[in-house]
C-alpha cells in the first residue's frame, strides 16, 4: 500500500520494488548475556618413599560456564513485519528510528542457551632419584584425564529463521570429548655450571588423534652473575569444541569488494569500502595445530636486585587455528570465478549476494593456516632496592617481533604480515610495585603499538602495499591496586584494571581484534584472602 510508485502504471498498480533496509524503527540490535562460572577443586597431597623420596598430587576438578544471550531490542519476526508492510501499518518509506509504530506485533527477543562442561582428574609425582649413580637428577611425571562436553541451543524462532537481524543461526549444536595425556620430566645438574632437562608429552584426543611432543632444554652458567640457556621442542594442540562444533558470531565491517571492484573499475562506489556483515561459523572439518619451536637467550644478574634477561624465540605452527578474515573470503571468491584455483567453503568461506550483486553475507569458517613462522626478541627487567621507608620494585617486559609470515594454502606464497592487521612490532608491560610494612600499591601500564590496516595491505607477491598508510593507533592502559595484610593471616586488596577506560583501537573497518585488546574496559575490583 505504501509503494511510492502507485499509479505509475495503471490506477492501483505501481513497480515493483526491492530494498535493502535496516530495521531502525525498532531501534539499534541490543542483546544482552548472562554468563556463569564454576570452578570446583579437590584433592590430595601426600609423600613417597621411593628412590630419594618426593610427593604426589590428585586432583578432581569439574568447571562450567553457561551462557544465555538474549535479544532485547532491534530484532523482529518475519512474518509479522511482512504483514505490517502489507497491510499498510508500515510503512518502511517513512520510518525514522526508534519509531515502531505499527510493528507492536513484530517484536522479537531471540534468545541462544551454551553450556561448556570439562570434568577430569590429574595425578602427579615429584621425586629425587640419582642417575647412574651420582647423577642427583629430579623427576616429575604424571597423567591428566578429562572429559569435554558442549552444547548451543537457539529459540526455536530463530531455528525456523523466523527472526530478522541475527545472520545465520546455529542449528542446536553438542559435542562430546574424551581427552588423556601422560607427560614426564626430567632435570639433570651436570656439575657445578651446566644443567640438562628433557621432558616429554603424549596427548590423545577421542577426536583428533594424538601426538607424542619432546622438549630439551640446557643451561650453563660461566659465572655467578651469568646464565645461558637455549630450548627445543615440539607441541601438539587439538582445536576446541566450540571452533569444531558449535559457536556462531556475528560481526559487522567495513570491507573492499574486489568482484565488484573487478567488474566496474571505473566505478568508485564499487571499488571504495563497503558495510557488511557475516557470521563467524564452527568447522567440524579443523586439524590439530603441530608446532616446532626453539629458543636462546642470557640472564645477567650482578646483584641479588638487578636481573636483565634477553631471549630469541624462533616457531613454526603447521595448521594454525584462526578465523578466515573477510578480506580473503572476497579474494577467495574473485579467484575461484576467475578459474585461478578451486575453491572449498569450510576453506575458503562463503560470499553470499542478492540478485542485484550486493554481498548480503559472509560466511567465515575457522580455519587451518598451513604455516605460520614467526621469530621475536623478549627482554625482561628487574631492579628491587630497599630504602628506609620501605621496598620499591620494577619489573619490564617487552617483546620485539621480528618476523611474522604466514601461507594460508599450501603452494602459495608466504604472506610477511609483520606491522600489518593485528601484528604489532612491539608489546611491553611496565610495573611498579613499593612496599612499607603491611601496606603495598602498585602500578601498571600496558602498551600495544600500532599496525597498518587496509583491505587489501599486501601485492600478489606477498609484499607490503606501498599504498596502505591506513593506522591502527597505539594502544596504552594503566592498571593501579592498593593492598594490605591483615593481622590475622590475611590480606585485603583494592584497585582497578584499565582505569582510563581506554576503549580497544579500531580499524578501519569498524572492528578490533580480541586477540590484542580486552574490550570489557574499566573494571574495579575488591579481593579479600586468608590463609587457614
Amino acid at each position: 500500500p505504501n509503494n511510492p510508485t502507485l499509479g505509475e502504471r495503471g490506477p492501483g498498480l505501481g513497480f515493483p520494488i526491492q530494498i535493502n533496509y535496516r530495521l531502525t524503527a525498532l531501534g539499534p540490535r541490543i542483546s544482552v548475556a548472562d554468563e556463569t562460572s564454576v570452578h570446583a577443586l579437590a584433592g590430595l597431597e601426600g609423600a613417597v618413599a621411593w628412590a630419594g623420596g618426593g610427593d604426589w598430587r590428585l586432583s578432581l576438578f569439574h568447571n562450567r560456564y553457561d551462557l544465555r544471550s538474549e535479544g532485547v531490542a532491534g530484532f523482529a519476526l518475519r512474518g509479522p513485519l511482512l504483514q505490517a508492510i502489507a497491510d499498510g501499518r508500515f510503512n518502511p518509506f517513512a520510518a525514522v528510528p526508534n519509531d515502531a509504530t505499527g510493528l507492536e506485533d513484530a517484536r522479537a527477543r531471540p534468545w541462544r542457551e551454551g553450556e561448556t562442561r570439562a570434568t577430569g582428574l590429574e595425578l602427579a609425582f615429584s621425586l629425587e632419584a640419582d642417575l647412574f649413580g651420582n647423577l642427583a637428577a629430579s623427576h616429575a611425571f604424571g597423567l591428566d584425564l578429562r572429559r569435554d562436553r558442549y552444547s548451543l541451543v537457539p529459540d526455536p524462532g530463530s531455528l525456523a529463521n523466523e527472526v530478522l537481524g541475527q545472520g545465520i543461526v546455529a542449528v542446536p549444536q553438542r559435542a562430546v570429548r574424551d581427552y588423556a595425556a601422560v607427560y614426564g620430566e626430567t632435570l639433570i645438574p651436570l656439575g657445578e655450571a651446566w644443567e640438562l632437562s628433557l621432558a616429554a608429552r603424549y596427548d590423545r584426543y577421542q577426536d583428533a588423534g594424538g601426538q607424542f611432543s619432546p622438549k630439551l632444554a640446557l643451561a650453563w652458567r660461566p659465572a655467578s652473575a651469568w646464565l645461558l640457556r637455549a630450548s627445543a621442542g615440539r607441541g601438539f594442540q587439538a582445536p576446541d569444541l566450540v571452533s569444531a562444533y558449535g559457536g556462531f558470531a556475528e560481526f559487522s565491517g567495513l570491507e573492499f569488494d574486489p568482484s565488484a571492484c573487478a567488474a566496474y573499475p571505473g566505478d568508485p562506489v564499487a571499488c571504495s569500502l563497503r558495510a557488511m556483515e557475516g557470521t563467524i561459523v564452527p568447522n567440524p572439518a579443523l586439524r590439530p595445530e603441530r608446532a616446532l619451536q626453539g629458543s636462546a637467550g642470557v640472564l645477567w644478574q650482578p646483584t641479588s636486585g638487578f636481573e636483565l634477561g634477553v631471549d630469541y624465540v624462533r616457531s613454526r605452527i603447521r595448521g594454525q587455528i584462526g578465523v578466515l578474515r573477510p578480506a580473503d573470503a572476497l579474494q577467495a571468491e574473485l579467484d575461484c570465478a576467475q578459474g585461478l584455483r578451486d575453491c572449498e567453503p569450510s576453506r575458503d568461506g562463503e560470499v553470499r549476494r542478492d540478485e542485484f550483486g550486493n554481498v548480503t553475507l559472509l560466511l567465515l569458517p575457522y580455519i587451518n593456516v598451513a604455516s605460520v613462522r614467526s621469530e621475536a626478541v623478549d627482554l625482561s627487567a628487574r631492579l628491587q632496592h630497599q630504602y628506609s621507608w620501605g621496598t620499591l620494585r620494577t619489573d619490564l617486559r617487552a617483546s620485539r617481533t621480528l618476523r611474522f609470515d604466514e601461507q594460508r594454502l599450501e603452494g602459495e606464497l608466504a604472506r610477511d604480515l609483520l606491522g600489518f592487521q593485528d601484528r604489532p612490532r612491539w608489546r611491553g608491560d611496565l610495573r611498579i610495585d613499593g612496599q612499607r610494612g603491611a601496606l603495598g600499591a602498585n602500578v601498571g601500564v600496558r602498551y600495544i603499538d600500532g599496525y597498518r590496516a587496509c583491505p587489501t595491505p599486501l601485492l600478489a607477491d606477498g609484499s607490503a602495499d606501498p599504498l596502505c598508510l591506513q593506522r591502527v593507533a597505539s594502544h596504552v592502559e594503566v592498571d593501579a591496586q592498593v593492598r594490605a595484610t591483615l593481622p590475622w593471616e590475611a590480606s585485603l586488596a583494592v584497585g582497578g584494571r584499565n582505569l582510563g577506560n581506554r576503549p580497544p583501537a579500531f580499524g578501519p573497518g569498524g572492528g578490533f581484534a580480541y586477540g590484542l585488546y580486552d574490550p570489557v574496559g574499566r573494571v574495579w575490583y575488591l579481593r579479600y584472602s586468608h590463609a587457614f
